[in-house]
């Protein structure tokens, strides 16, 4: 437990989650073997912790979500289910293009009703999509039987939204509108994509645990409704993607040839993005040094990271020049040829 015992706002914090928390013997070993198994592609997690320091709330009740450096384990699950943190899973797994589940996040202005409109679709073409209320809006589940490949995924939920009018975040310069999980078709060895809130842990800015809405609100019965969820199969997804690919004017060739170049002989190791970039106002002090977050200039290109927080900074004292990694899964090259388009700093 990470806090400061004379910060009344943090232990304030404390006592608001409080009765949120579920009895630990309620969250059994089974719920975290399915849990993982349902909704984890690999080891790879983000993760938002009530009890932080002082420093870290900066006049909010939530702090971002921050790639955990250790490999998912049950612990980790079982407190999430519990209360105590919140996760966030990764639609794709680093190195691989199936995805367990395809989600929707509908969570703008204006947005009532549009949760249900689509998941009518869904139904209407064979699927059995779970909805999950969120603060403003909610999220719509679909699990699969076997992984389904991100390609698959992404132009069947595309061809979806495009054909019912509905914006997607994103694309096209839209700011607002549908959220698309995965963003990604194929992600690269050591690339990251973009996580989304798992289901059933508490939303720590809204300070609510939400749930589906197709069962009652207690983790026994939450955990029957999704053991007896159809799940979507291989050939389902094939069938309705038949004869259709990705909308022409989208950004999905931009991306993939991206990830290509993560692989590449590129030597961009001694790119120096102070030259290019305004360095973090804060910094938080890491295991390999200083550490700060700004706004990713790849994801900025692509009407993304409006929370200016994608690109983690860290500024080793042993070595000259800063490193960085884009938390939304940008290769390093995306991030460096996206900065080269920008003006060059004076200083």
């Amino acid at each position: 437990m990470r806090y400061c015992e004379s910060d009344m706002d943090t232990l304030q914090d404390i006592r608001d989650i409080a009765p949120l928390l579920i009895e630990p013997s309620r969250v059994t070993d089974l719920m975290v073997d399915e849990y993982v198994d349902w909704f984890f592609n690999g080891p790879d997690f983000n993760m938002q912790h009530p009890y932080l320091l002082p420093a870290d709330l900066e006049g909010s009740n939530t702090a971002a979500y921050l790639r955990v450096e250790v490999p998912l384990r049950s612990e980790h699950v079982r407190r999430h289910l519990e209360g105590h943190h919140t996760i966030a899973c990764y639609a794709l797994a680093s190195g691989f293009s199936s995805c367990k589940w395809m989600a929707l996040d509908v969570d703008y202005d204006m947005c009532d009703g549009h949760l249900d409109m689509i998941a009518k679709e869904m139904e209407a073409d064979g699927l059995s999509p779970a909805l999950e209320d969120s603060r403003r809006g909610g999220h719509i589940w679909v699990l699969f039987a076997t992984p389904i490949p991100g390609s698959v995924v992404r132009t069947y939920l595309y061809n979806l939204l495009d054909s019912k009018g509905f914006a997607i975040r994103g694309e096209r310069g839209k700011k607002e509108g549908v959220e698309i999980f995965p963003k990604q078709s194929t992600l690269a060895e050591g690339s990251y994509g973009n996580g989304l809130r798992g289901p059933l842990g508490i939303h720590r800015k809204a300070w609510q645990r939400f749930w589906f809405r197709a069962a009652a609100p207690n983790i026994e019965d939450q955990f029957k409704f999704l053991r007896w969820l159809p799940r979507a199969s291989y050939e389902q997804m094939e069938s309705l993607t038949e004869g259709i690919s990705m909308p022409d004017d989208c950004n999905e060739v931009v991306r993939e040839q991206a990830v290509e170049w993560q692989d590449s002989n590129h030597k961009g190791r001694e790119f120096d993005i102070r030259k290019y970039l305004q360095m973090p106002r804060r910094w938080t002090r890491g295991r390999k040094g200083l550490e700060g977050k700004i706004q990713c200039p790849s994801c900025a290109e692509a009407g993304k990271d409006r929370g200016r927080d994608n690109l983690s900074i860290t500024n080793e004292e042993s070595k000259g020049i800063p490193s960085f990694i884009c938390f939304a899964g940008c290769p390093r090259i995306a991030v460096i040829e996206a900065c080269k388009r920008r003006p060059r700093r004076n200083s």
